[in-house]
């Protein structure tokens, strides 16, 4: 009888008991895992162009974009997707100029619409999902891709990128346990803050092993990284049918290697590196798309250091996020590129 109270009371005050623990640790704190490999010295940041949002990077704010382009009659209309580069600043502060915003601001000027999709580590697998939802809710004239290798070892794509996830469900889809999971998490999160306070839990517990595993096997930002064939040809796979949905559509495409670090040895397979861009320019071919190579814009000065990716390291090269001063140069070579295009 002893034991079955103690069963009790454990059942009853443990969950309470955890999430003081939690709370405590974890509830003051809102950090961003997703932009895990930002780092302390970069930023994202948000501009504005005519008091409008221009950028978006998941379904939490697709929407903008979509209105940014519908509230004005623009002659043209130009999507940009690419990962952290295009919105993430080294050394920059929340009033710094990123590139598509000098960009934006620039065409807007020409009555042509400049929108941006940018989310961290972007695959081509997730490029392929937002052409289609884009081109599935407005008329698009151009669209611009930027190509970057290491994104090729990401894999499938992340949920809530272009969709709420709980859009995606009905009620009626949902079974009598699913309606009350929720109904209970509701509940948590509108008194204990539960959604928040567990996923910053898990974030920390993910951040801890990668760079505890870093430790272990002595990975830092320099070394090389081979690419991991079956995610490689997958995504290869998915910018085929992007590509193909784009030329039928009549949507012309702009493909573009990105600006990568070129100051120190690159942590990739040389010639891997080299075969990727022979394919993405034998892509660019096929469907008639147009293709520069953009990765050596950005000279190493205006490069920067990130969160160190092991344990006991602070800052680390960083090989994707430039200065201010990069976003500049970048934002000059995209206006000449698409001014040449553009008729």
């Amino acid at each position: 009888m002893k034991e079955k109270k103690i069963i009790v009371i454990l059942i009853i005050f443990f969950p309470l008991i955890s999430w003081l623990f939690l709370s405590l640790i974890f509830g003051n704190i809102n950090k961003k895992f997703d932009e895990l490999a930002l780092g302390k010295e970069n930023i994202i940041v948000v501009n504005k162009v005519d008091q409008q949002e221009f950028l978006c990077s998941s379904a939490e704010n697709i929407l903008n974009c979509i209105k940014f382009l519908r509230n004005k009659n623009f002659k043209k209309k130009i999507l940009w997707i690419g990962n952290s580069q295009l919105n993430g600043i080294n050394q920059g502060t929340p009033n710094s100029k990123i590139a598509p915003y000098l960009v934006s601001e620039y065409f807007y000027k020409k009555n042509i619409g400049v929108i941006v999709f940018a989310a961290p580590n972007i695959s081509f697998q997730e490029y392929s999902k937002v052409i289609s939802y884009f081109l599935s809710n407005i008329d698009l004239d151009y669209v611009v891709l930027q190509l970057v290798f290491d994104d090729t070892r990401e894999n499938d794509i992340r949920k809530n990128l272009i969709e709420k996830e709980q859009d995606l469900i009905s009620d009626k889809e949902l079974s009598l346990r699913e309606i009350s999971e929720e109904k209970i998490i509701n509940f948590l999160d509108n008194n204990i803050n539960w959604t928040q306070i567990r996923s910053q839990a898990q974030g920390f517990i993910y951040e801890f092993l990668y760079r505890f595993r870093n430790y272990i096997l002595n990975i830092n930002p320099t070394t090389v990284r081979k690419s991991i064939k079956p995610i490689y040809n997958k995504n290869i796979s998915f910018l085929n049918q992007a590509l193909e949905k784009l030329k039928n559509y009549k949507v012309e495409t702009i493909m573009y290697v990105a600006p990568i670090r070129n100051d120190v040895e690159l942590p990739y397979d040389l010639k891997e590196y080299s075969q990727f861009k022979n394919t993405m320019q034998n892509l660019a071919k096929d469907y008639s798309a147009n293709f520069y190579n953009l990765e050596n814009i950005i000279p190493g000065n205006f490069w920067g250091t990130k969160l160190g990716t092991k344990l006991g390291v602070a800052d680390e090269i960083d090989f994707m996020h430039f200065r201010e001063e990069g976003h500049l140069i970048h934002a000059i070579e995209m206006i000449k590129i698409l001014d040449n295009i553009i008729k």
